[in-house]
């Protein structure tokens, strides 16, 4: 949580360097990358059945390149604020995919958790000086269509966990996003027939794959092995971190702010985890 978190501002500062769509795509594969050099070669990639290609890929559609294009666009179009904001929605959504597509039991201890910790959310960013939350407009729809993907995608990722380890169903599925991304960025280069737009600044480039090794490729194995643990409802409680790191490094990187608002914030959303990742 605290990766991706750390990585919503960076991300924003990327846009302003790169293409939208070369960028999703060159942060995929430094995370592919990451993701193959664990893989042990026995590890049968390339021999999975017809069943299971067909469902990885839909599940890389949704969850890496819908919600890297869709989040990567909108963060460029809004506001850090309302990015948080709706990127918070995500325990919330994962909830309701998770008894839609998977039949699992939402308890009540895991609404009230949801509802706290939202609320913490909310607080801390509603509760900034700079918040400009009546601001809504293409990018805040755009965010909140790649937080829908991605819940959607994860449902249906964890019945593949069921069948394949977290780290071929990782490997897989970032792989198949990375190409279409890249194939996404080569159609747009055919079209408009000209290059995107991409820094000349070496560390710049660092900055890329770095960022994108340790959210896109160690950030999504350790989430898909909590997923295939506790079930994609209870894993989700902890995405109420994300916002939260990422104020913490808008202050610490910016120098934003930090007024007494972020400390209720935190103690809400500290409050609403524990109730919510219980075991029923």
């Amino acid at each position: 949580m605290a990766v991706w978190g750390f990585t919503l501002p960076l991300v924003k500062w990327l846009t302003g360097h790169f293409d939208v769509v070369l960028l999703s795509g060159l942060r995929l594969t430094a995370g592919v990358v990451v993701l193959a050099c664990q893989l042990r070669p026995t590890v049968p990639l390339f021999q999975l059945g017809k069943d299971f290609r067909p469902r990885l890929l839909l599940c890389a559609v949704l969850t890496v390149y819908l919600q890297q294009l869709l989040l990567t666009i909108g963060i460029h179009l809004s506001t850090a604020t309302n990015g948080a904001l709706i990127t918070a929605l995500q325990p919330l959504l994962s909830s309701f995919m998770a008894l839609t597509f998977l039949g699992e039991r939402i308890n009540h201890q895991r609404w009230l958790g949801t509802v706290v910790g939202l609320g913490g959310v909310a607080v801390t960013i509603l509760m900034q000086p700079s918040a400009q939350l009546l601001q809504a407009g293409a990018g805040d729809i755009l965010i909140f269509a790649a937080v829908a993907a991605y819940c959607i995608g994860n449902a249906l990722t964890q019945r593949l966990l069921v069948q394949l380890d977290a780290l071929t169903v990782s490997v897989s599925v970032q792989a198949f996003g990375a190409m279409l991304l890249l194939a996404h960025a080569l159609i747009a280069v055919c079209w408009q027939q000209d290059l995107p737009r991409m820094s000349d600044v070496g560390w710049h480039w660092g900055v890329v794959f770095i960022s994108g090794a340790l959210s896109t490729g160690f950030g999504a194995l350790v989430w898909n092995r909590a997923v295939a643990a506790v079930g994609i409802a209870r894993a989700s409680m902890w995405l109420y971190w994300v916002p939260v790191f990422g104020i913490a490094s808008s202050v610490l990187f910016l120098g934003e702010p930090l007024t007494v608002w972020h400390v209720i914030g935190l103690l809400l959303v500290l409050t609403g985890t524990y109730p919510a990742a219980q075991r029923s």
